[in-house]
């Protein structure tokens, strides 16, 4: 089987918050999270289609509540997890929490930095 997929995932466990056109928000886990993307476990994941927009609000740290919103594509729905496409994010300053993150947490370093050099979303 290929992979398509053009970051490595981790499996970074972090609280979640959808929030939906609507003004609806649901709350979830990260299973695995990556420079691109998401899996995500929640409760009721079939309220959102592939393709619907939506935008993720990642907690970074419960000792300080920091957080990051990205905007994001819905890729795939499954029983009781949803795959999100980061499509931008609202701020250069959590988006470097978030990279620095990715990279403690990370098994090659140095394969995520030039990973982020080759595609992150774009600020909104």
């Amino acid at each position: 089987m290929s992979n398509k997929r053009r970051h490595a995932r981790l499996p970074l466990r972090l609280s979640a918050a959808i929030h939906l056109t609507d003004g609806s928000t649901y709350q979830g886990t990260t299973e695995n999270t990556s420079f691109s993307g998401l899996l995500l476990k929640c409760k009721n994941p079939d309220i959102l289609e592939k393709g619907d927009p939506c935008d993720v609000e990642l907690l970074l740290d419960s000792k300080t509540t920091l957080k990051v919103r990205f905007e994001c594509i819905v890729i795939r729905v499954e029983k009781n997890r949803i795959a999100l496409q980061f499509s931008a994010h609202d701020d250069k300053d959590y988006f470097e929490h978030y990279k620095n993150l990715m990279l403690l947490n990370s098994p090659d370093p140095e394969a995520f930095l030039r990973e982020i050099n080759e595609n992150k979303p774009s600020e909104s």
